[in-house]
């Protein structure tokens, strides 16, 4: 992700997310700390794409899976073990 990601990118990014799966509505979104997400988050739940009730989480790695949970992912996928973190 470009640290320069605008509110419109990080919006299009979402929207694209939300599509894959429309009757599957997400609980809670991490993403990094980029302020465009905020931005964006707060749009989408103004023109009531996103639910109220939808938590962001920001924080630096929840939203890397491999770094989050390596053992996991190497038990998933054995070639996960050979990805330097």
């Amino acid at each position: 992700m470009s640290q320069k990601r605008t509110t419109e990118a990080a919006k299009r990014l979402l929207i694209k997310a939300l599509n894959r799966s429309p009757h599957n509505r997400p609980s809670v979104i991490s993403t990094g700390k980029n302020p465009a997400y905020n931005q964006a988050i707060a749009l989408l739940r103004r023109q009531e794409r996103l639910a109220a009730t939808c938590q962001h989480r920001q924080a630096k790695y929840l939203n890397n899976r491999l770094r989050v949970r390596p053992r996991q992912a190497e038990a998933a996928d054995p070639a996960c073990a050979r990805v330097p973190v």
